[in-house]
């Protein structure tokens, strides 16, 4: 009895199975969400930086290099 851990008994009652099954609806899930938010958040971003007024600061083109890196990631998902 002394020997049983939590894993141990989690196993008892959720199957190998079982977990993947929920971690992959989770993650397919998640991803979905990350994929119909970001996109259009990352487009939003790009446009608000790439104005006249906002070209002028350099810390802009480095937030403007990354929404577009992941803009380029997000399309590959």
């Amino acid at each position: 009895m002394l020997n049983d851990t939590i894993l141990e008994n989690c196993n008892k009652h959720l199957e190998s199975d079982t977990l993947l099954n929920i971690s992959k609806i989770a993650w397919q899930i998640c991803g979905f969400v990350s994929i119909i938010i970001g996109i259009p958040g990352h487009c939003f971003q790009i446009i608000i930086l790439s104005t006249k007024v906002s070209r002028k600061e350099p810390t802009n083109y480095y937030l403007m290099g990354t929404a577009i890196c992941e803009l380029i990631f997000l399309g590959g998902l």
